[in-house]
Formats: structure tokens, sequence, C-alpha cells
């Protein structure tokens, strides 16, 4: 069986990948509740514009072209989503799930 499981946070994803599921585990890092969203993103000038975003509540700390790249990764693994027989989300209850 094919199954994408996505969750968000590195260490969650690592503890997920570690327990022995043979699925792919595939972690979010975007911060949805907060900075730029426009209606029929993600477009390209969205991703740019949350690279940006991403970059100066950083204070520098993640650099836009590295933010940039994960972004676009996730929409394109998310757009793939639909090919796999299962989707599993493993997400906490806090602002960032």
């Amino acid at each position: 069986m094919n199954i994408l499981r996505i969750t968000s946070g590195d260490s969650a994803g690592e503890i997920l990948a570690k327990s022995g599921l043979p699925e792919e585990v595939f972690v979010w890092h975007d911060i949805l509740y907060d900075g730029l969203r426009i209606p029929g993103w993600p477009d390209d000038d969205t991703l740019i514009g949350r690279a940006l975003f991403l970059e100066k509540v950083t204070d520098g700390g993640l650099d836009r072209h590295h933010i940039l790249e994960i972004l676009r990764h996730q929409y394109v693994k998310l757009a793939e989503a639909g090919t796999y027989d299962h989707v599993v989300l493993w997400f906490d209850a806090c602002l960032f799930d």
C-alpha cells in the first residue's frame, strides 16, 4: 500500500521515520497562520513573499532562498498527494498545525 504521512516539525517527522513505519513521512514547514497569503496561491509571487516574510521574522536565521526551495518542494509534494492510496495527517492542537 502506498501511504503518505504528513506531519509538522522535524522532531515529529524524525520520530515517525524512526518508528518502523514503512511508508513515506513528509514534514510540512510553513507557519500558515501568519504572513502573506493571497487567494489562488501557492503561486510563485506568494511563495517568494512568504520566503521574504519568514526570513524577516527569523531575523535572517533562515535564508529566503532556502525557504523558497522548501516551500516550492512542499507544494509540489502536496499536489502529488492524490497519487497515494492513503494520506495520513499527524498533527497536534497548536496554531502551526
